[in-house]
This record gives C-alpha cells, structure tokens and sequence, in this order.
C-alpha cells in the first residue's frame, strides 16, 4: 500500500486541517459513520438500495463539514495494511482505502484477501481506484469500463458489495471520464490536501 510511516500518520493527525476522501455529510453523526453501514458506507449491492449520499457523476474534493478533515489511502492493499489497520483501531479512527485491482499485487492473492476483508470488517470504507492504477485520461471508453469492471466481480467476488465510490489514478479526470463513472453510478472523491509523502512498500 503507498502511504509513509505510522509515525507520520500519527503526526498528520495531530494537525488540525481540512481535506477530503469520502467526506461525511453534514446529517450523519460520528455514531452513525461507526454503527450504521448502509447510511455511512454505501454500496452497490442487490436487493434494496441502501441510503445514497451523493448522485452519481458527483466530484467530491472537500469535506462538507466545517473543520474537518477525512483520510484516504490510495493503492493496496500491501505490506503494512496490517500495522495501517493496528493503529487505526488503536486510535479508533475511520478511513477510506481507495483499492487496486492488480497494482502492488493482486487482489485475489489470499493474503491481499485477507487485508480488504480486514479493512471492510472494521468498517473502513472501501473504495475504487480501478484495476491497474492505469492514467483513465489515456483509455478508450471501453477500456475505461472495463478497468471498473474487473475491480467491481472483485470486489463483488472477495466481499459480496461492490462500492460506488471511486478515486481516478493520479486525480486525473475529464467531463468525458465524469460521465462514464456517471453512467456507471459511481461518485469520484479527489482530495484538497495531499499531506503525507507517499511511500511504497
């Protein structure tokens, strides 16, 4: 997973600043981002459609609570997942892991398994960042699709949902990748502070 060491992580969030993952809305509160899943964590799954937060095609680059700040973590899962997630449920702190496909490492390696199911059982919220971290600007259509599609059956194979928010490699989108994810249903999270160095492992 590319994030820095867990003792910068603990030194960003000694900082009081403002950016963005999967911002929370102003009408849920921190109870219902732990207890609830379907109003705080939505997802694409069959059967009833759980709360939406956000219409699809939406961008989403700031949180929309005053003063507050989320944390993501692009690529993954990795090597340090394991220490990431540690000391998140020490802290008992929430994020959001934007997840690759075939990256780092694939995802149907049973220890990559093992990581995202982790991640997803402690309530993180999971999240696209397609397949192949693969610049979506340079891709046909087609090819666009099916970077979400690949990461979708896996996601859908490895944890039975398929989220409906995604991260596009590098920040890096047009109106033209806006309306394929709008068509797809997905909201695109860019963020507003880039804080810690990147690191990969």
């Amino acid at each position: 997973m590319r994030f820095s060491t867990i003792s910068i992580l603990a030194a960003i969030l000694a900082i009081s600043y403002q950016a963005s993952a999967a911002p929370v809305p102003a009408s849920t509160t921190p109870a219902d981002s732990i207890a609830t899943l379907p109003s705080s964590f939505p997802y694409k799954v069959s059967g009833p459609t759980p709360l939406s937060l956000y219409h699809p095609g939406q961008i989403l680059d700031s949180c929309t609570r005053p003063n507050s700040y989320a944390i993501s973590f692009d690529d993954g899962p990795g090597q340090l997942t394991d220490e990431l997630l540690d000391y998140l449920d020490e802290q008992g702190l929430k994020v959001t892991f934007f997840m690759n496909g075939d990256n780092w490492n694939c995802i149907y390696r049973p220890e990559s398994q093992r990581l995202l199911k982790r991640a997803f059982n402690a309530q993180h919220q999971i999240a696209s960042h397609p397949w192949s971290h693969r610049d979506l600007e340079t891709l046909s259509e087609r090819e666009i699709r099916q970077e979400m599609y690949k990461i979708e059956d896996a996601f859908r194979d490895i944890l039975g949902v398929v989220p409906k928010y995604m991260r596009p490699p590098y920040g890096e989108h047009s109106e033209r990748v806006r309306k394929i994810m709008e068509s797809m249903g997905y909201v695109m999270i860019l963020w507003d502070v880039d804080q810690i160095t990147s690191a990969s492992t």
